[in-house]
């Protein structure tokens, strides 16, 4: 339920301290359940921690908690319980319309809002909704309130559950509606733009009535009109049950997913039950469901071994006093990925021991909420701190995010709070390791040893902190919007200060996942002897996304031998440029992706290969080369040479080469059997063709001259290479003389 116990407008003040992500322990696993997979690739956020809603309020009633928020484009909306609001109303909201950078505190819903907020948006029209408790014709309603100006102003609410406000029936009156969750199928299809809320209706049995909750049943309507008005309004989960903690989710095909938990132990004259986990999905546009499916069974409620008094009821808390509902929070992949159609849930649950009470769970179904995992993964560490009140969504190409508040960074008291986040790439399989969102940890609000009970807001109800966190995505980012106890008021009930509960934001990008792939382009591709060449690799993730730091090594082998790595760039991308070789021939060009950076190519790290050309170049139109003389060779040996080569107007290349090794250490006579390319440039020229080798044979040569003026002898330079190996170097005339023309 909300937090009460019962219009402004403010700029938010923006906190932007820059960090990188610091990464925890590695995500642990329940006994038998292997959950480390690949590393993610971690990169800062692109908002950090920013405030969202406005300071500056007077008193002790300054708390703002349990987030929602929904996102369209640059516009993000945001929805949050809000004690600073006129009373008795207590939902309050803020927008962003640069993708939260900034936020602008919109003040309060309106008259008969009473919190636990909900939102959602329709992308083809802009429309938000905001579901939450109201009041509706004097009556406890679940209202839906629109807004069709990009989240500035929400009108007057709608009754989203017009078959249970209001029932005042002998053995079956309601009195209370909570935790209502709001989505809308942004599918396209059939049943686009159709509205979906659930919500927990809470029942007085007894005849006479006396006003007390006996039981509870979870109830769905739905809207076909844009939220105008609300109609199929049915029960999914009977009284008896304890239903508890619904949410709901569109699937590729505008399945509607609603998944809900169950209380502990009976209300009065309820039947028994045991914190199980169930799901139901319509496929036809929310007039009916199929039969129940269950996630898990027996999940104990998180702070069951920590049970305290609060307001004159026995609650599950955490250390601080921070009470504990069970909830079951689902997103569905309707991405159009490989791994669209699942399913996701996350939930706490208090594991065995009176120090860490509660454990953040995960399970997925693969086959549209029939089966689900047989043992849930546990995210977040494993030592004994509290993790609690998990959020999940997809984002872009399938990527799923969890975040969760987590004590890890005070093991010593398990008491001050970050908040944790971690991403699956491959379906909900593994997860990678957890990453701090927070980028600075805060306190319970109140004193030690009673924290929230007596809450220090009287507006708020004691042992209240919010019953849960928001994360929203697009194509292209995760959005995390969470209660945050960071800030300190001071006053004259607190000379010492107080933790604040403000609400904050922060997102970042959808991460790539670890490579699945390399691709090497250009390939095939051919360039003239001597030029560069510069190969890309594109190293991606299995959803198609670029990986940006990952080390990606090069080894070319043929016509030139060499190596080197690169890491990708923000797109996944590296690229390795190396000079061709004297003479034509080719390469093979390998890489992959060293993800571990031990150097080798390990089972599972992409790699590719592409193959390189190197031809003869264009020759000069009009180039004349004449030459003769002699010159020692690199090997000692004295070499005699004399040829000439032209190129006609219309670049056809001719010409005669010869050239003579005396020996001893090379004795042989090459003679040109065509000349293939002739390059002048300056006054250098190269020449290029055939020859034999001491009569027989047909290598490739490669005569370079440069012609330095007269005279020839001391001045210009001659040098052959064969494709046999040979080269002469490049050495100085010592008879002769070089002409280009």
């Amino acid at each position: 339920m909300d937090g009460s116990s019962s219009g402004r407008r403010r700029l938010a003040v923006p906190r932007l301290a820059r960090r990188g992500i610091l990464v925890a322990a590695l995500v642990a696993s329940i006994t038998g359940s292997s959950i480390a997979g690949a590393a993610l690739l971690t990169q800062p956020p692109v908002v950090d921690d920013i405030q969202v809603n406005a300071t500056g309020e007077m008193g002790n009633n300054t708390t703002q908690s349990e987030t929602s928020l929904a996102v369209n484009g640059n516009t993000i909306c945001a929805g949050f319980n809000d004690s600073g609001n006129p009373a008795p109303n207590f939902s309050g909201f803020a927008r962003s319309t640069n993708s939260g950078q900034a936020w602008t505190d919109q003040g309060e819903l309106g008259a008969g809002s009473g919190g636990d907020p909900s939102i959602a948006v329709n992308n083809t029209t802009g429309t938000f909704y905001y579901a939450e408790n109201a009041t509706i014709g004097g009556n406890a309603a679940t209202g839906v309130a629109r807004s069709t100006d990009n989240c500035a102003t929400f009108g007057a609410e709608i009754d989203a559950s017009p078959n249970s406000t209001g029932v005042t029936t002998v053995g079956n009156r309601t009195t209370f509606l909570d935790k209502p969750w709001i989505t809308v199928d942004n599918t396209g299809g059939a049943n686009n733009g159709n509205v979906y809320v659930c919500f927990t209706r809470f029942v007085d049995t007894t005849n006479p009535s006396d006003g007390n909750a006996d039981t509870s049943e979870l109830r769905f309507s739905r809207s076909t009109d844009g939220g105008a008005t609300y109609v199929n309004e049915q029960v999914l989960a009977p009284q008896g049950d304890r239903a508890w903690g619904c949410s709901v989710h569109v699937g590729p095909n505008g399945q509607v997913h609603v998944t809900w938990a169950e209380g502990e132990g009976p209300f009065v004259g309820g039947i028994p039950t045991a914190g199980d986990l169930h799901h139901r999905v319509s496929t036809d546009g929310g007039q009916t469901f199929g039969v129940q499916n269950t996630i898990a069974t027996a999940q104990r409620i998180a702070g069951s071994d920590r049970q305290v008094t609060c307001d004159g009821q026995i609650r599950r808390t955490l250390n601080g006093n921070i009470r504990m509902l069970h909830e079951a929070w689902n997103a569905v992949d309707a991405t159009g990925g490989p791994f669209s159609g699942n399913i996701y849930v996350v939930w706490a649950r208090d594991p065995a021991g009176t120090v860490d009470n509660s454990d953040v769970l995960f399970s997925r179904s693969i086959n549209g909420g029939t089966t689900w995992s047989t043992t849930p993964i546990q995210l977040g560490a494993t030592t004994a701190t509290d993790q609690f009140e998990p959020f999940v969504a997809v984002g872009g190409r399938g990527v799923v995010s969890v975040a969760w508040y987590d004590r890890i960074n005070d093991a010593a008291n398990n008491l001050n709070i970050d908040v944790y986040k971690a991403f699956s790439t491959d379906g909900g399989v593994t997860f990678g390791a957890a990453e701090r969102v927070t980028n600075q940890s805060f306190g319970v609000p109140g004193v030690n040893p009673t924290f929230l009970n007596p809450n220090f807001d009287n507006r708020v109800r004691n042992c209240y902190m919010g019953e849960y966190i928001g994360v929203a995505a697009d194509a292209d980012n995760f959005y995390y919007l969470w209660g945050d106890n960071r800030n300190t008021v001071t006053n004259t009930a607190w000379p010492t200060g107080r933790p604040d509960p403000d609400v904050f934001f922060e997102s970042e990008r959808v991460p790539a996942g670890p490579p699945a792939t390399l691709t090497l382009a250009p390939d095939p591709d051919s360039n003239p002897v001597d030029a560069q060449h510069c190969i890309t690799a594109t190293v991606q993730d299995i959803f198609g996304r670029g990986t940006p730091n990952i080390t990606v090594r090069f080894t070319v082998s043929g016509s030139v031998n060499t190596s080197g790595s690169q890491a990708t760039d923000a797109n996944g991308q590296a690229t390795f440029c190396y000079t061709g070789p004297a003479l034509p021939g080719s390469d093979q060009i390998s890489a992959f992706a060293d993800t571990n950076n031990n150097t080798g190519q390990d089972t599972g790290e992409p790699g590719d290969t592409a193959s390189k050309q190197w031809v003869l170049p264009a020759s000069t139109p009009g180039c004349k080369v004449t030459d003769g003389g002699s010159i020692t060779a690199s090997n000692g040996d004295r070499a005699t040479f004399g040829s000439f080569a032209a190129v006609s107007a219309s670049g056809t290349p001719s010409g005669e080469q010869q050239y003579q090794d005396h020996g001893p250490a090379a004795d042989l006579n090459v003679h040109s059997t065509a000349v293939l390319a002739v390059v002048c440039r300056g006054r250098n020229a190269t020449v290029f063709g055939t020859a034999t080798v001491n009569g027989s044979g047909s290598v490739i040569y490669r005569i370079d001259l440069t012609d330095n003026g007269k005279p020839g002898v001391g001045n210009d330079t001659y040098r052959i290479r064969l494709s046999t190996g040979y080269d002469s170097g490049v050495q100085t005339l010592i008879g002769g003389n070089i002409q280009l023309r």
